[in-house]
């Protein structure tokens, strides 16, 4: 839960080497419905702020919108970090304490405006307790660190143990990839083996020509019937037989020519 009353420190430019104590405290229900009270450390100083009328603490030509001076107040007593925004006191003992609030832009400081307290010297408000809400504050918000820097510890182990997760699946797929090349190395040395293969095969294998005319094959002589050796020896016997008697006889036909 939110404090209700918080102490601010602001140095003073009349004197650099002090300061002055303000504790703010909620008195409404808008955020900047507040009870301001101050002190430089001799003088009492009060101030009621009211959320409806913050825009008229803002100087003339304001360099920011209302919505922006309402959200820079707004953190000015939440002690929300501004880096950009510049925050002092001047002190009029006696009579008033202004607190400026100033912006920083590329190295230029412009003034946004001013809220005055005026002294109080019957207020009674009692310094040990802003001490009290000051321990408190400090309390808070050292738990608060220590909570945060374990929530931090809790996220880097928890980022280490992804980055090792990660680390050990890239190196699965990294194996993975690699058997897989020696795979397709293995499947694509086997096509090559089998293609000289096929290639020795074709290169060894008799190859004709479509352009030869092909050989005509030549004609086989027939042979004469065979008949039997004693059938030829007679006939022959018998075809001498009349030639001699052609000879003797010449008129006379010849036996083959009656066959």
């Amino acid at each position: 839960m939110a404090p209700t009353s918080r102490v601010l420190k602001f140095d003073r430019t009349d004197d650099e080497s002090r300061y002055v104590l303000l504790n703010v405290a909620s008195r409404g229900s808008k955020p900047l419905d507040l009870r301001i009270e101050a002190t430089e450390g001799d003088e009492e100083y009060a101030q009621n702020l009211r959320h409806d009328k913050v825009m008229s603490h803002r100087v003339k030509n304001c360099p920011v919108t209302e919505s922006e001076w309402q959200t820079i107040l707004e953190r000015l007593f939440t002690q929300e970090p501004q880096p950009d925004i510049q925050v002092t006191a001047t002190v009029e003992t006696g009579t008033s304490i202004t607190v400026t609030v100033r912006k920083s832009v590329q190295g230029i400081t412009q003034r946004l405006g001013a809220i005055t307290i005026a002294v109080a010297p019957e207020s009674g408000f009692n310094v040990l307790d802003w001490c009290a809400t000051a321990v408190d504050a400090a309390a808070e918000s050292k738990a608060l660190t220590a909570s945060t820097a374990t929530k931090i510890q809790d996220l880097e182990s928890t980022i280490a143990d992804l980055k090792n997760q990660l680390d050990e699946l890239i190196k699965a797929k990294d194996e993975d990839e690699t058997a897989l090349l020696f795979k397709f190395r293995d499947l694509l040395n086997e096509k090559k083996v089998k293609i000289r293969e096929q290639q020795k095969v074709i290169e060894s294998a008799p190859v004709t020509r479509v352009d030869d005319p092909p050989e005509e094959a030549k004609p086989v002589e027939a042979e004469p019937p065979r008949k039997g050796v004693k059938l030829l020896l007679r006939e022959r016997r018998r075809e001498r037989h009349h030639q001699q008697k052609l000879k003797r006889n010449p008129n006379r036909r010849s036996l083959s020519q009656w066959m």
